[in-house]
């Protein structure tokens, strides 16, 4: 997960919520190009 939002975050991505820990998983969401929001989980 910490990749991929570094990853995103180099390339100028919206993090609109930061990755939480859930305990057995992670979620964070970003915003896309037209500004819809993409949940990110692992």
């Amino acid at each position: 997960m910490q990749k991929a939002v570094q990853h995103l975050e180099e390339n100028k991505v919206c993090i609109s919520k930061q990755p939480v820990d859930l305990g057995d998983s992670w979620r964070g969401e970003f915003l896309d190009p037209d500004g819809l929001t993409i949940e990110l989980r692992q």
